[in-house]
């Protein structure tokens, strides 16, 4: 992002507005990036998403995603339950602050639509309802994630998404007093939180008004926290 901000700043409306789209994998990482860095997007785009990869990995039935979850996370679910709760975008929902669009086809095969409706019951729960769209593509998916998708469901999915960012054209700020949850690490626009592992999940409540700090976690005994403004509000 300081890569665009430098060299394509004529093209740049507002350097502080970011957004963020992506679809199957990168809609897993949608899901998590809005938790991650909850206040750096202005909005952002779930399609076809992983929202829990330890669900995922067991219910990859034919292994072909198993294989690639062992090396990149580097054990099963079973082995850590927290590292994979640490990759997962459900494990975040607490966070989110970002309007989100998120679009799912309800026969997809190889990223079941159930991760969509867990993180929906799950920001359900939370009443954020207002913060996140939710668009269900009907006798949509099959090996491929927009299988049988007409040219109207592709549009009205677009627009959508689009809509999205239409809407929401404003940078997100965070309040100065509260908590988060850190999977692995945390990165704000006034803070950041970096645990010693990213396979650890733990909770910090902060008050900056105080420079206050308190992070918390089954597994945490060693993290780092970092301060700073940004200059372009100085």
């Amino acid at each position: 992002m300081n890569y665009v901000r430098k060299h394509y700043e004529e093209c740049i409306v507002d350097p502080d507005v970011v957004y963020f789209e992506g679809g199957s994998g990168g809609g897993g990482n949608a899901y998590a990036i809005v938790g991650k860095l909850p206040d750096f997007f202005a909005a952002a785009t779930a399609m076809c998403g992983i929202a829990d990869y330890a669900v995922w990995y067991e219910n990859d039935t034919i292994g072909e995603f198993q294989d690639e979850l062992d090396v990149w996370i580097g054990f099963p679910p079973k082995i850590d339950p927290e590292a994979y709760m640490s990759r997962s975008g459900i494990t975040l929902a607490d966070n989110l602050l970002t309007p989100l669009f998120i679009a799912h086809g309800d026969m997809d095969i190889r990223v079941p639509v159930e991760h969509a409706r867990m993180y929906m019951e799950r920001i359900h729960k939370l009443g954020f309802n207002e913060r996140v769209h939710y668009l269900e593509l009907e006798g949509v998916g099959t090996r491929e994630h927009w299988g049988n998708a007409s040219e109207a469901q592709m549009r009205q999915m677009m627009e959508l998404s689009e809509r999205n960012r239409i809407h929401n054209a404003a940078p997100i700020q965070i309040p100065d007093q509260g908590s988060f949850i850190v999977a692995g690490y945390l990165i704000t626009k006034k803070f950041a939180v970096v645990l010693n592992s990213l396979d650890q999940v733990a909770i910090v409540h902060y008050d900056l008004n105080k420079n206050e700090f308190t992070v918390t976690g089954d597994r945490i005994n060693v993290y780092s926290i970092q301060r700073w403004c940004d200059s372009r509000n100085n």
